[in-house]
């Protein structure tokens, strides 16, 4: 069961690392690739090294953002119900494909610059959503006040889990 909204990943490339690192802070749901500058997705020799270390990202994207019951019964079953393996090799070779079709690595935006019809600026896409001043001691909770008039009570978070059936 995922439990994280958001977790993002930065790739950067460096000449001072001989494979591919990946660290995570669990915390921020952070995790930074660092890849080695001669190490290529490309190349069909390196598919091997490139396929192993795209398991490991998966196994830590899994364990930062994911509740696990069972972490053994849940990576058997994803090897072989899953087909997980088999899902990493696609996107391993894709690179791979995409190279000897394009004869570049990778697509980037300023590629398609050419055939740029129309721009659109872009819009905020941020909600407003109101504020809400809670009270922060006895004199602005309203003491005294109708009974109609909205209080805040503040819960014991273990009695709230229980109450849910947590």
């Amino acid at each position: 069961m995922p439990h994280a909204e958001l977790f993002r990943i930065t790739a950067t490339q460096s000449d001072n690392v001989p494979e591919p690192v990946i660290q995570t802070n669990e915390l921020d749901m952070v995790s930074t690739i660092t890849w080695p500058r001669g190490l290529s997705v490309t190349r069909f020799d390196q598919q091997r090294d490139v396929q192993r270390f795209f398991s490991e990202v998966a196994a830590h994207v899994l364990g930062a953002a994911c509740i696990v019951r069972d972490a053994e019964t849940l990576v058997k079953s994803l090897y072989t119900d899953e087909a997980v393996q088999q899902r990493i090799t696609i996107i391993a070779a894709a690179s791979n494909s995409y190279s000897r079709v394009a004869s570049q690595s990778i697509s980037r935006l300023s590629d398609w610059q050419q055939v740029v019809r129309r721009s659109y600026s872009l819009r905020d896409q941020r909600v407003e959503l109101p504020r809400i001043t809670l009270p922060r001691n006895v004199e602005d909770r309203g003491e005294g006040r109708d009974a109609g008039d909205q209080t805040f009570e503040i819960k014991n978070h273990q009695r709230h889990e229980r109450e849910l059936g947590y």
